[in-house]
């Protein structure tokens, strides 16, 4: 059976989140804002008291504002000039495997996770948007979020995602979907071993295990 349907995720999937918040915390720098107050501030801006993440640049500032003696507008400036340049964080084979997968004719859709507002303008600052069949900017859980677009009983489809820990959750809730896990630096290998899923470092990994997997399907 072909790659029908591929649902992927953006954040640490397609672009390199560790990367985009290290420079959002620099830009600051030179408003006199440490990267230790930023990072000591961050989880306030980013969580809800429901538990959500929610992160808005205006509420991270308004946090920050007792430790410099520079304006909100300022500080929105030069942390919204991060934002505008987010195609710099897409990860280098990105843009090489969205063109295979459009060569292929494969189905995309697009989870983006968190505040709407704040992930809509980094998908489009990113320049990837026009890949997708659909993009969906969302603070539900992935199992909450595919059930809610495709249902329980659907055609095989593939989720690539970078979050380990919830795929356990969709597998099994949705037998149909077969999860693809892109790697994160930070979680030691062994994790991957032991988690006993499809897991590749890179995304040209996963554009030829694709590829392989639907050029095969006619055979």
């Amino acid at each position: 059976m072909p790659v029908n349907q591929l649902v992927l995720e953006f954040d640490h999937t397609l672009f390199d989140t560790a990367q985009f918040k290290k420079d959002l915390s620099g830009s600051l720098e030179s408003l006199g804002v440490s990267t230790e107050i930023f990072w000591q501030t961050y989880p306030k801006a980013r969580n809800t008291g429901d538990g959500k993440v929610f992160y808005r640049l205006e509420r991270h500032i308004e946090l920050l504002q007792p430790f410099t003696n520079r304006s909100h507008e300022e500080m929105l400036d030069v942390m919204r000039r991060v934002l505008a340049n987010s195609y710099k964080y897409l990860y280098s084979d990105a843009l090489d495997f969205l063109n295979r997968m459009l060569s292929l004719n494969i189905n995309l859709t697009l989870l983006s996770f968190g505040n709407p507002e704040f992930q809509r303008a980094k998908v489009q600052a990113s320049g990837i948007e026009w890949f997708f069949k659909n993009v969906h900017f969302t603070d539900l859980k992935r199992t909450d979020i595919l059930y809610s677009l495709f249902g329980t009983v659907q055609p095989r489809m593939f989720f690539l995602t970078s979050k380990l820990e919830e795929v356990h959750n969709v597998s099994s809730l949705f037998p149909h979907v077969i999860p693809v896990i892109k790697r994160r630096v930070e979680v030691p290998l062994l994790t991957y071993r032991d988690a006993g899923y499809l897991n590749f470092e890179h995304l040209k990994e996963v554009r030829d295990y694709l590829t392989i997997v639907h050029a095969t399907s006619f055979s």
